[in-house]
């Protein structure tokens, strides 16, 4: 047992690594392993090992609880236990727990890290107090308790720096840049400089090295002289140190801010201040080669965005840089970041992988870090993906998430789908796109078609100036939109582009189903770029639209859609007026649109399902051209509506058709209604009747009070 005396909390520290003022605890980007194999309670080691000045102070700090104790002659269970705070360590020192509240349950080992860069003022010892809550359960009740343990630690001076090269001839920093380091090895780095002594113009007295910036955190530097002063043509060195981590991979601009001090007759003396500027590049000690996050200048984000396109069959490789930023606002203050870790991506083509320059995908913030995209798409794998990419940030005990959007797009290609290519028209000789519509397709049975096209080498218009004549350079298929789900284009051209004046083709290649069935207005973006004398380089972008309709297999002729432009919904609305005792057929169009907004809430859509149509008259029915009644979006269709009135059916009737909308592969399912009307009349009668009522014993003539003309009426 463990009396509550001893409530303090043991920390026992085992290695070395940075630096503190009092001490902050520190976002994780030092991490530990607790030592669960020791269970000595009380802070360990009882001494602390000393720091160097000038050199990083990097500690693990193992502590550990039991799970029950004896207080006051009394077994009280230890629930928990708290490291609150740590201080009294030099300026700028912190810490960080393996757990990021630093709350422990009795019984479960712990530990923290400690780092710090002490300097050659801080040489010198302190005492250092560590703060630990206890949480127990006694007879009494739950009941707490903060104890603090003092432990000493002594930062030593370091003589030894650096020694300066006397053999160095010519004034300068040596060597240009600073030597690379490794992540998770120490460093250690000597620059070599001779100061210059004079010019043509006057005489150095003296350099100092007023500032040194842009070293990761946790790195140092140290002169070889106090106070980094140097006499005009002396030698020096100064010494950089640091332990680098994972998160710290990349290329840092460190700058080192010198000025001269010299003599100028009449003026006396006289300062001139410069930034010498080296590289120092932190590398990977996992495999280095994933990417270099420096191969692409960002201020900040992820570039590209988009990514670039992927190529059916080929195998797809792309770097994508990452910048995160250093502070932002939370609840109107600046806060600053601690580090950022990428948390997955989702909607990636079929088998793509992604892996980070960085373990776990995490950095610091202001890093630069880059991702490495590979996979190989199939020609099954063609379109367009919008890509997810969440990052969880962190910022000083704050924490969310972020997502960023980006897009890939799959493309076929003729080089490795041969089957997909095709040979342009020879016998063309009228700019344009033939057939001008392409024939349909039947629902269940492949789809195979080829539009040949003919540029123009020139055009006239009318300018200011006159009459002008453009000569193409080329013409570029932008996009070609509107096609049936899993349907895919492809040029006989690399980027579809075109000189003016050639031939070209296009391939186009489905599987219809019946959920297919309806019309679609296929658009081809095209863009020609010429130019003419005065006015220079031109290019215009025009629409090209096809009509293209998918059949039903087998029943296409229940009805037809409209050829005229409908809006979204049923039409026409209300329907056709109905006879008594005539039989009455009308094709209704349907259409309906991806992107819905109900209630002010906006819905994208796969598909939507006509489950009903209420308030019919008694001796209607409906039959849908699409299967099952379920039509895909912003296409249009049909639905086929027969019956035969009675004149007991006379009347307006109000039809409410309920449909269900699926979204994101059924998912998000919304029912919707839509009010049409139908009236049932004798004044609808045609002017005109074809056919006869099959009962002429229910016809009567009567007088019309109103005009005194005889009116039919149908019993």
């Amino acid at each position: 047992m463990l009396r509550l005396n001893l409530f303090y909390f043991a920390i026992a520290l085992t290695c070395s690594i940075l630096t503190f003022s009092q001490v902050h605890q520190a976002q994780a980007q030092f991490t530990c392993s607790p030592n669960s194999s020791d269970s000595t309670v009380g802070l360990q080691p009882q001494q602390l090992p000393a720091g160097e000045a000038n050199s990083p102070y990097y500690e693990i700090a193992n502590f550990f609880f039991p799970t029950d104790t004896v207080f006051q002659g009394t077994n009280v269970q230890i629930d928990s236990y708290k490291v609150l705070n740590i201080t009294g360590f030099p300026s700028g020192y912190t810490y960080n727990c393996s757990q990021q509240s630093c709350t422990y349950n009795g019984g479960q080992h712990g530990c923290a890290t400690i780092t710090g860069n002490p300097t050659a003022q801080d040489t010198g010892t302190y005492n250092v107090s560590f703060f630990v809550k206890t949480f127990v359960t006694t007879p009494l009740g739950n009941q707490s308790r903060t104890d603090t343990i003092i432990r000493q630690y002594q930062v030593n001076s370091n003589p030894n720096v650096c020694t300066p090269d006397p053999s160095i001839s010519d004034p300068g920093f040596y060597p240009e840049n600073m030597t690379s380091a490794i992540a998770g090895e120490s460093y250690e780095h000597v620059t070599q400089i001779l100061f210059r002594k004079d010019t043509l113009l006057f005489d150095f007295d003296s350099f100092t090295i007023d500032n040194v910036s842009g070293l990761p955190a946790n790195f140092s530097s140290q002169c070889d002289n106090p106070d980094c002063w140097y006499p005009g043509g002396g030698n020096g060195c100064i010494k950089f140190s640091g332990l680098p981590q994972q998160s710290q991979i990349g290329t840092y601009n460190v700058d080192l801010t010198v000025t001269g001090y010299y003599e100028v007759p009449i003026q006396g003396t006289q300062t001139g201040t410069r930034d010498i500027s080296m590289q120092l590049e932190i590398l990977n000690d996992y495999p280095d080669t994933i990417c270099d996050p420096t191969s692409q200048p960002i201020s900040k984000g992820f570039h590209p965005n988009p990514w670039p396109n992927a190529t059916a069959g080929e195998g797809y490789e792309e770097v994508i840089s990452m910048k995160f930023p250093q502070d932002t606002t939370i609840g109107g203050q600046n806060t600053q970041f601690d580090s950022f870790s990428i948390a997955g991506i989702n909607n990636l083509p079929s088998g793509f992988t992604y892996q980070c320059d960085n373990p776990n995908c995490t950095y610091p913030s202001g890093a630069k870090g880059c991702m490495l995209v590979t996979g190989t798409p199939t020609i099954n794998d063609t379109g367009t993906y919008n890509v997810n990419i969440s990052v969880n940030w962190f910022a000083r005990g704050q924490t969310g998430t972020r997502t960023i959007e980006s897009s890939i797009e799959v493309k076929a290609d003729i080089a490795d789908t041969g089957y997909l290519s095709c040979t342009p028209d020879p016998t063309l000789n009228e700019p344009g796109f033939y057939p001008t519509d392409p024939p349909p397709g039947v629902a269940g049975q492949d789809y195979e078609n080829v539009t040949h096209m003919l540029f123009q080498e020139d055009t006239t218009v009318s300018a200011p100036i006159g009459e002008v004549t453009i000569e193409f350079d080329s013409f570029v298929i932008d996009s070609i939109t509107g096609l049936p789900a899993n349907y895919i284009s492809y040029c006989n051209e690399p980027r579809c582009s075109y000189p003016g004046g050639s031939r070209g083709c296009i391939i186009i290649k489905g599987q219809p189903t019946q959920s297919h069935v309806g019309d679609y207005e296929i658009v081809a973006s095209v863009t020609g770029y010429g130019s003419a004398e005065i006015i220079g380089e031109v290019s215009e972008t025009r629409e090209i639209t096809f009509d293209y309709k998918v059949l039903s297999n087998g029943s296409d002729t229940i009805c037809d859609p409209s050829p005229d432009p409908v809006s979204e919904g049923f039409s026409p609305n209300p329907w056709p007026s109905g006879v008594p005792n005539f039989s009455y057929e009308e094709s209704l169009t349907v259409k309906f649109a991806a992107d819905t907004t109900i209630n002010g809430n906006t819905y994208n859509y796969d598909s939507f399902k006509l489950n009903s149509m209420n308030g019919l008259p008694p001796s209607y029915a409906y039959q849908c051209r699409a299967a099952n009644c379920t039509f895909m979006p912003d296409n249009k269709n049909c639905i086929n509506v027969t019956g035969y009135p009675s004149i007991s059916d006379t009347g307006t009737y109000s039809i409410t058709a309920k449909i269900t909308a699926f979204g994101e592969a059924n998912v998000n399912q919304t029912e919707i209604t839509y009010e049409m009307q139908h009236t049932i009349s004798i004044d609808s009668i045609p002017g005109n009747i074809e056919g006869s009522p099959s009962n002429m014993a229910n016809i009567e003539l009567y007088p019309n009070p109103t005009n005194d003309e005889l009116t039919v009426a149908l019993n």
